[in-house]
């Protein structure tokens, strides 16, 4: 065993969609998202944001509520009934006050909003669970041991 060690590897970074039509908010959101290692492409509304999903798949999709087209609500819709990206992990972010009803956060499978304004770290951290559950087998790191 003494002459074994750990070695970590660098694989694959996370993908992520940034659906967000407050463009301040969406440079910060995919500023903190690179900075903590995943590719991260934006939209500003939902249809543009279906369009980058069906041009390369996402590991997560982080959406806005209210962006004027296809709203957040009507994106998620529509990608819960695709069949290809039914199963997507999607981070629903909404501004404070603003009231969804629990019945429709579940059809979605949206288990819960994250409230503007919030921290690049609580931002990070659920997007990065959400990665993990979705690709627990091809995780941004690989620790692997060597002989």
């Amino acid at each position: 065993m003494s002459n074994q060690r750990l070695r970590t590897r660098q694989v694959k970074p996370y993908r992520v969609i940034v659906a967000e039509d407050n463009r301040v908010l969406q440079d910060v959101i995919r500023f903190n998202l690179a900075r903590a290692g995943f590719e991260v492409r934006t939209a500003v509304e939902g249809a543009q944001a279906l369009r980058l999903l069906e041009e390369q798949p996402a590991d997560v999709l982080v959406t806005d509520c209210q962006m004027p087209g296809m709203s957040g609500l009507e994106l998620c819709a529509a990608i819960r009934s695709h069949a290809i990206y039914s199963n997507l992990p999607i981070l629903f972010c909404s501004a404070k006050g603003l009231e969804i009803e629990p019945e429709t956060l579940e059809k979605l499978r949206l288990p819960e909003v994250l409230c503007k304004p919030f921290s690049p770290r609580s931002l990070v951290e659920k997007v990065q669970a959400l990665a993990e559950s979705r690709s627990e087998s091809a995780p941004s790191t690989v620790t692997e041991l060597v002989h």
